[in-house]
């Protein structure tokens, strides 16, 4: 079988078919994916918690999976990992319909995914003053 079935470019993007978990989790580990818009198309009998038991897909990659509802209508939802140890996400991105076309939400993507689920960030913080900027020039002028 082979690794993708189709791999093509317009301009930046790149859009590869995937075939199975592992091709997903290579073609994931080849490239950047948070530079990258997936979309992968499930059947209706597919769990994407299950799907995705061993694939890591991080908080800031935008990743759409597309599953048939009926046969006019294909359901979209967005799924991510806030930390690798911590369960999929998913969210209702939107429906796709023959005659209606994409429906999608008005937020952005950091405005659904404004739950951290416990996670905690260690960030730091560092105010720069021009105080401290003109100290540090006559330090290095001495």
């Amino acid at each position: 079988m082979p690794k993708y079935t189709s791999k093509f470019s317009l301009k930046t993007n790149t859009f590869l078919l995937i075939k199975s978990p592992n091709n997903l989790l290579q073609a994931l580990v080849d490239r950047d994916s948070s530079k990258s818009i997936w979309l992968l198309f499930l059947d209706t009998n597919t769990s994407l918690e299950q799907f995705f038991t061993d694939i890591n897909i991080p908080f800031d990659c935008q990743f759409l999976v597309a599953q048939p509802q009926s046969d006019h209508v294909f359901v979209l939802t967005e799924v991510y990992h806030v930390s690798p140890t911590l369960p999929l996400q998913t969210y209702r991105f939107g429906n796709w319909t023959a005659d209606g076309g994409l429906t999608w939400p008005s937020q952005g993507l950091y405005t659904r995914r404004n739950n951290l689920h416990g996670h905690i960030i260690k960030v730091t913080h560092l105010e720069v003053t021009e105080s401290l900027l003109c100290m540090r020039y006559s330090k290095s002028s001495l």
